[in-house]
């Protein structure tokens, strides 16, 4: 890897997950981190009913846009997941409560997660990878499901699901009828990482 670091500009993380840093950081590709500007809620707003299945992407190549002035010609990667259980799109909680009401929700029933992740280099898209997932979630009582927020209150606020896939055969909450952790996970990065190892799409 180390003759593709030598002819590929520096990454950029367009992010606030800790989980897409750490993510990344496991390649071993030398990256920084710039946070996205983007209002999430307003674009979920005005496109979510026209284009349910691409609104990941489009949130993806939102976050990446936002950041590239601030990285000319740096290779910015944007990243995005959403969730839709029943026809109804559901966000990070805001709160507490928030969470309950999305746990109780999810609870018993399929939900579909769509992550994305766009890749941008001088204002162009070289890169654009939409994976799905779909997953159940155990019908739980809302006991437990305060009983769960209380002891998780960080990755209750931090994810579309309340959950962590990787916290799984801890609680056993959550059974994938199809699609991979990564999906789950909100950031689909192998079909990148084979784009690097290539060395055909990034270098400038």
């Amino acid at each position: 890897m180390k003759k593709i670091f030598n002819v590929c500009p520096q990454f950029v993380l367009a992010t606030l997950s800790q989980t897409r840093i750490d993510m990344f950081r496991e390649t071993g590709i030398p990256f920084s981190v710039e946070p996205h500007d983007v209002d999430e809620e307003k674009i979920k707003k005005t496109k979510f009913c026209e284009q349910k299945e691409r609104l990941a992407t489009s949130l993806a190549e939102a976050k990446a846009r936002s950041v590239e002035k601030k990285h000319p010609n740096k290779i910015i990667i944007g990243s995005d997941q959403i969730l839709i259980c029943e026809d109804k799109l559901l966000s990070k909680p805001v709160n507490l409560k928030e969470a309950e009401r999305n746990l109780l929700f999810l609870a018993g029933r399929h939900h579909y997660l769509w992550s994305s992740v766009v890749v941008l280099n001088s204002g162009s898209i070289k890169l654009s990878v939409q994976k799905k997932a779909y997953v159940y979630f155990k019908n739980i009582s809302k006991k437990e499901i305060r009983s769960y927020i209380y002891s998780n209150k960080n990755t209750v606020l931090s994810s579309v699901g309340c959950y962590k896939i990787e916290e799984n055969e801890k609680y056993g909450y959550i059974k994938i009828l199809f699609g991979d952790e990564e999906t789950i996970k909100g950031f689909p990065i192998q079909k990148l990482l084979k784009k690097i190892k290539s060395e055909k799409c990034f270098t400038l």
